[in-house]
């Protein structure tokens, strides 16, 4: 609200969610939740923006990453080190789509920033896996 009460505003809000905000899992609740709640945020902002004409130069975007190497994803089970064994389930996801690089993460952004992008999914293959898993019926999902 500071920002949008400066003469002419200008600007990016950047919102960092998380693909784990449309892909729940166990044992990752306050995580999920707390992601989709970043993805709001960004929906309602964008809604509020739009309905201000004096906030034409504001925009909002959405970042929703995989899995992104830092320490706190050290000794994931996504990366097939440790967790509970109906998580290591996921170890073949780390070994398809290796977690991203920091740096990678940050070019990407600042990418979307100058293109104008609302919403960006890292890498825009996982943008698809919401949709495809929510056709299939919970006990395949699961």
């Amino acid at each position: 609200r500071q920002v949008l009460s400066e003469p002419s505003p200008r600007g990016v809000f950047v919102a960092v969610g998380s693909i784990m905000a449309e892909l729940p899992a166990a044992r990752q609740a306050e995580y999920c939740a707390s992601k989709a709640a970043v993805g709001q945020l960004h929906e309602c902002l964008r809604w509020e923006l739009r309905a201000r004409p004096d906030a034409r130069h504001v925009r909002s975007l959405l970042v929703q990453p995989y899995a992104v190497r830092t320490r706190m994803i050290d000794g994931a089970a996504l990366l097939g080190e440790g967790g509970a064994p109906c998580h290591r389930r996921f170890a073949w996801l780390g070994l398809l789509l290796p977690p991203l690089r920091p740096e990678a993460v940050a070019r990407r952004v600042v990418r979307a920033v100058v293109e104008g992008e609302e919403r960006v999914y890292i890498p825009s293959i996982v943008g698809w896996a919401p949709t495809i898993l929510n056709l299939l019926p919970a006990a395949a999902r699961d």
